[in-house]
């Protein structure tokens, strides 16, 4: 978000506090803002899925905007429980010795702003399907540095389809296509390979996997996000990755102009209510937590697709391919990496990438 004013008047205090996105918005989740005394945004402005996260957040970006800008004269915070994480910080900050925290009976400027914030998302929820340009009108109301991901913002602004909303998908296929997901899990084969590689997936006898699925790309080498894209060619591979790597990308939904086919691993708050109540209801496997979470969220395979149409599931089809690929990758073996790999009617080959 912008820098804040630095004049004496406009720096005399600033206030700060959680924006609801959901009441009349067309997307979910809590943006924590600070603004300077003329109503300006200071520091980050993320949007986070859980209230407590934002309230944390809004404490860890006062700290670094004082660090950054120097401390107001005033902090105005919105509630009373705001007010004593942030009493706590100042107390324990060097930054901010001195400065006065309260809690104003009103903050007209910051309601304001933050009507006008869920008007601007619930515009852009309205739009997204027809223009694509979710990160440019993102960037826009929330400024340069939104911190939100192309894949957080596909998933922000479409609803999520639950993995029974595939045509033809019945409980039997979901359920093998999680027990096979869990094998690949418990097989771990990102902990073996290098994040640049790539297999190509062919049938046995020659038969083509669905659209968009003849490569596939095994992710979770950095420990964060664990799971599987897929691309057409090597060539489309490589272009994503130049595009994902390239700092100066204006849009970074451009990467999603084209669906796109992945498997991951999430926690609740990114599975669709549909899926994790029939993975209740069955008693179906998820998968430990990440290293680092200290939250100790379980996770759920997700195969969807994102792209200018938004989020898709798989359909029976597609799902059952999926199901043998992950019972196919689960037998990578780490002491010969470049073996083909073949199980019933699929069979994986390593390519030879340039740049390896």
């Amino acid at each position: 978000m912008s820098e804040p004013a630095t004049g004496p008047d406009e720096n005399a205090w600033w206030e700060g506090g959680l924006i609801d996105l959901a009441p009349g918005a067309g997307v979910s989740g809590w943006v924590p803002c600070w603004l300077d005394a003329a109503g300006e945004p200071v520091g980050d402005g993320s949007v986070l899925g859980e209230e407590a996260e934002a309230a944390e957040a809004l404490v860890t970006n006062l700290l670094a905007a004082v660090a950054e800008y120097g401390a107001p004269g005033e902090l105005r915070v919105q509630g009373a429980a705001l007010s004593e994480a942030v009493r706590a910080a100042a107390e324990a900050s060097g930054g901010l010795a001195g400065v006065a925290v309260m809690v104003p009976e009103a903050m007209p400027r910051f309601d304001a702003f933050a009507d006008s914030l869920r008007e601007s998302v619930n515009q852009m929820a309205e739009e997204v399907a027809g223009s694509g340009d979710v990160g440019g009108m993102l960037a826009e109301a929330l400024g340069e540095e939104s911190g939100l991901d192309p894949v957080m913002l596909s998933r922000m602004f479409g609803s999520l389809p639950s993995i029974l909303d595939g045509e033809g998908v019945g409980e039997s296929h979901a359920a093998a296509f999680a027990h096979a997901a869990q094998s690949l899990h418990d097989a771990a084969p990102w902990s073996a390979l290098p994040p640049l590689h790539l297999f190509r997936v062919e049938g046995a006898d020659g038969a083509a996997p669905p659209a968009g699925m003849a490569y596939v790309n095994v992710i979770g080498a950095e420990g964060t996000q664990l799971g599987l894209t897929f691309y057409d060619s090597p060539e489309a591979f490589a272009a994503f990755r130049e595009e994902a790597a390239d700092p100066d990308l204006g849009n970074p939904m451009s990467l999603f102009e084209k669906e796109r086919w992945t498997l991951t691993w999430d926690t609740a708050e990114d599975v669709a209510d549909g899926t994790l109540a029939l993975w209740q209801a069955m008693d179906l496997p998820t998968a430990p937590p990440l290293p680092g979470d200290q939250e100790k969220r379980r996770l759920f395979p997700v195969p969807l697709a994102f792209g200018p149409e938004g989020p898709q599931t798989p359909d029976k089809a597609r799902l059952i391919f999926l199901t043998r690929l992950c019972e196919t990758l689960s037998g990578f073996n780490l002491a010969a990496p470049t073996a083909p790999l073949i199980r019933d009617d699929l069979k994986l080959k390593r390519v030879e990438l340039e740049g390896k």
